[in-house]
């Protein structure tokens, strides 16, 4: 199986605009190589940040990002997967949606949302288990990569590893670089470095780990007006059954 991971950086809360770029980067990565699957990561329509513009970024579970992705899989005939915080009914989730170039869609609900995440969505109850055209896949996004959990409920049951990642990184404060930069940033990397390939291991089955990056400025927990400067940590990466990348 050929399969494509799109490491993109959007911006915040401008969902339209990521849609647009998205659906290109897709079309560019199809073209150039043929792909039976491509996946884009976790929150594909914004950095998921703590930032009051993340109020404005809940879509319908059927409306745009997932007319998006329809569209991509439908004119470049291949499967197409990307995150974004759905509304269902009168509450959201982190879903994460995988499209078969037949408009058929599968649905994943990120089973817990971490630290700010909770401002923004609840908890799905799903497996993460679905049957698509390529065989069974299993689907995790954000800290169920890293989550024993996530693998005692796939472990024997998928051919394949996806969803997606979105990993933002300490503040860049100059005061405390020697904790947050030099010392905590790193620990991250090399945590969103080793994560894929160890989740791989655990199942015995390839993944494919898309993740965001690019500088972001977002808002400071429990300090109004400070802003937070960062990275999204990036670190995408396919790799086999063994864990090589």
């Amino acid at each position: 199986m050929r399969v494509v991971a799109i490491q993109p950086d959007v911006p915040i809360a401008e969902v339209e605009r990521s849609l647009t770029h998205l659906e290109d980067l897709i079309g560019q990565a199809a073209r150039e190589h043929s792909p039976e699957a491509i996946f884009l990561p976790e929150s594909m329509t914004t950095k998921n940040v703590y930032d009051r513009r993340m109020r404005t970024v809940a879509r319908p579970l059927e409306g745009a990002p997932l007319e998006m992705l329809r569209r991509a899989a439908r004119t470049h005939d291949c499967i197409v997967g990307g995150g974004y915080i759905a509304i269902r009914g009168a509450d959201t989730r982190g879903t994460y949606a995988v499209v078969e170039p037949d408009g058929t869609a599968h649905f994943h609900d990120k089973d817990q949302p971490s630290f700010w995440e909770n401002n923004y969505y609840s908890g799905g109850t799903d497996d993460g288990v679905i049957d698509t055209s390529l065989g069974t896949i299993g689907i995790a996004n954000g800290f169920e990569w890293g989550r024993t959990r996530t693998a005692r409920r796939m472990l024997g049951r998928v051919r394949l590893l996806a969803g997606g990642m979105h990993f933002p990184s300490f503040p860049s404060w100059r005061v405390t670089k020697p904790w947050f930069w030099d010392r905590d940033h790193m620990a991250l990397l090399q945590y969103a470095r080793e994560t894929p390939p160890r989740m791989a291991r655990l199942l015995g089955v390839p993944a494919v780990h898309p993740s965001h990056v690019g500088d972001f400025v977002m808002e400071t927990m429990f300090l109004p007006g400070v802003p937070w400067p960062s990275i999204c940590v990036g670190e995408t990466a396919i790799c086999d059954a063994d864990g090589v990348v």
